[in-house]
């Protein structure tokens, strides 16, 4: 899996580490790094102005971690949508520190627009493909 690079990132979103998400080696488990990364991508949903026309499923997740997160480390996940195609999605994500220098981890997460009244997948909203190449500053979605 490739490194990111956290400065091609437009959006952050500050995670905040629980005592709760630490395991027994009191570094964060690595479970509760999908959920870090499930926040962003939902604030990065709301920021970009996604509606909800549509819902999307997980289809696939690669997550490269990195170094450990400690419960004293201050971190954020960057959010970007690095490929929309036909039906899917593909976001990729940093944890990185505040200054976005130390990388913690790595993830590409491709999702599926979801139709689940029709048990089937759709395609991306129009509207989210604008709204996702104005946002990413780019004319190729």
């Amino acid at each position: 899996m490739p490194t990111f690079n956290p400065d091609e990132f437009k959006f952050f979103h500050p995670t905040v580490i629980r005592y709760a998400d630490l395991g027994p080696a009191r570094h964060v488990n690595n479970a509760r790094y999908l959920s870090y990364v499930e926040d962003a991508r939902i604030a990065y949903r709301k920021q970009v102005g996604l509606s909800d026309e549509a819902s999307v499923i997980i289809v696939d997740v690669q997550i490269t971690y990195h170094r450990p997160i400690f419960l004293e480390d201050a971190v954020k996940v960057g959010v970007r949508v690095a490929y929309c195609g036909n039906t899917s999605l593909t976001f990729q994500q940093v944890i990185v520190d505040p200054s976005g220098k130390k990388l913690y981890t790595s993830v590409e997460t491709v999702m599926v627009a979801y139709d689940y009244l029709q048990d089937k997948s759709v395609p991306v909203p129009a509207s989210w493909r604008e709204a996702i190449a104005a946002f990413e500053g780019r004319d190729d979605d």
